[in-house]
């Protein structure tokens, strides 16, 4: 046998890295970031669980919490609407700040460069005001057309609603046209959020503003969806492994725990029956708010590799710093 190394192929081998090693990189840099990652996720996660603190704390205070057979106060519905709204807008600013922080102390590890979880934040709140305008103009750009489709939707559906007292037909016909129009609303959004998913790693490595990010978003993913999509999709199959993994362990833990009290003839009364639930709330709590972290973490350093492999494959040679590595 013969060691002769192979020629060389006459054909130029388009840079960047193969599907599997894209894959590769992302989950070694979770493992070997998950500290990192796990004090980044703090701050969302904290946001999460005051808001959904002071939430229940304002239907408390508006009725809407009420004995048996009791409707809740009517002015409870407005309070609904009122935190709901206060809650979103502060958690988009919260997780504006997050996303950007994590995705800067992604682009530090993924360049081999030390960075603490004060300095991804610290770098993430100097812009946080084009990070929230860009995280409004994704949400707008992903959720217009369905808001579009949903008028659409309803005036038809009144016209043949009218229309079907005299066709059943035209009755028919009302599902298939929701149907048809919700599904084209989900491609779509599947389509933008693609588009759009690299739009945050470019405004932070890049300085963008939130229209020049989305912009170069286009840009960079504008021939290479279904690659992009094949990575998300294996990143979300990860992703939901776990959270039934998770589901399972549990599952069995509190099997264990009921089997070992029955055997030992263990009751617990009031109030420590309450202290019991109360506790294991909260440690089901602790840990989908870990497994919650961990999963936005794994999307940001995912967008930032891909982000790095795009430019690689677009830019070449001229994506490279003088000391070698990549800007």
């Amino acid at each position: 046998m013969s060691d002769t190394p192979p020629l060389p192929s006459p054909f130029p081998v388009p840079p960047g890295l193969a599907f599997g090693q894209v894959l590769d990189r992302i989950f070694k840099l979770f493992r070997s970031h998950l500290g990192l990652i796990m004090r980044l996720g703090i701050v969302p996660a904290g946001a999460l669980l005051l808001i959904y603190a002071l939430s229940f704390g304002a239907l408390f205070q508006a009725g809407f919490f009420t004995g048996p057979g009791k409707p809740p106060d009517a002015r409870a519905l407005w309070v609904i609407f009122l935190v709901a709204g206060v809650a979103c807008v502060a958690f988009m600013y919260v997780y504006a700040l997050y996303e950007a922080a994590a995705c800067h102390a992604a682009l530090q590890a993924h360049d081999g460069f030390p960075i603490t979880a004060r300095d991804a934040f610290r770098a993430a709140t100097a812009k946080v005001g084009r990070l929230v305008w860009l995280m409004i103009l994704r949400t707008l750009v992903v959720v217009a057309p369905g808001m579009a489709g949903a008028a659409l939707i309803a005036g038809p559906y009144l016209l043949m609603s009218h229309a079907a007292r005299n066709s059943a037909s035209v009755l028919i016909l009302i599902p298939v046209l929701m149907t048809v129009l919700y599904l084209g609303w989900l491609v779509f959004m599947v389509f933008a959020m693609l588009r759009l998913a690299l739009a945050v790693p470019a405004c932070v490595a890049e300085d963008l503003t939130a229209t020049d990010a989305l912009k170069r978003s286009l840009q960079l993913t504008k021939n290479s969806k279904g690659r992009v999509f094949l990575v998300l999709l294996v990143v979300y199959a990860a992703t939901y492994v776990a959270i039934f993994v998770m589901e399972i362990l549990v599952s069995v833990v509190a099997m264990v725990v009921m089997l070992l009290a029955i055997a030992l003839h263990i009751q617990l009364s009031p109030p420590w029956s309450y202290v019991g639930i109360g506790f294991a709330a909260v440690c089901g709590g602790a840990v989908f708010l870990m497994f919650m972290m961990a999963t936005w973490a794994l999307y940001a350093i995912s967008f930032v590799v891909l982000y790095r492999d795009q430019r690689l494959r677009l830019e070449g040679s001229l994506f490279a710093s003088p000391a070698g590595g990549p800007k």
